[in-house]
């Protein structure tokens, strides 16, 4: 999920730059940082959606990406409201913005869970 969440916020780069330059994040390498919380928040997730019901599914994997997605979109959207405050979000265009990069995530995480779960199930 780290990759696909760097992937993600690559192709996004434009939109994604300038809104990790707006959180605080004022690195070379924030790509990396946006994706990092998905090693832990992955880990916890496929654990408790995929491997602990020993459930190994396509529909299990795309949920498992989705969630995954989801709760890295709202970290980072929990951080933003941190930073500038619920009145900045609360701005039509910015409201738009979040809501376009979580619909983002949630299709790329859906994707990756399912190739995650295609590669876990040949491994077997």
């Amino acid at each position: 999920m780290f990759v696909c969440g760097t992937a993600t916020a690559l192709v996004l780069s434009d939109m994604l730059s300038l809104l990790s330059d707006v959180i605080g994040i004022s690195t070379d390498y924030w790509m990396v940082v946006l994706a990092s919380p998905a090693f832990a928040i992955g880990t916890i997730v496929w654990w408790t959606t995929v491997e602990r019901r020993d459930s190994y599914t396509y529909l299990w994997g795309g949920a498992f990406g989705l969630i995954t997605a989801l709760l890295m979109g709202f970290l980072w959207t929990v951080q933003f409201i941190v930073f500038w405050g619920f009145e900045m979000a609360s701005i039509p265009i910015i409201s738009f913005l979040i809501l376009f990069v979580l619909g983002t995530v949630a299709i790329a995480g859906s994707l990756a869970g399912i190739v995650l779960m295609y590669a876990r199930r040949r491994l077997g």
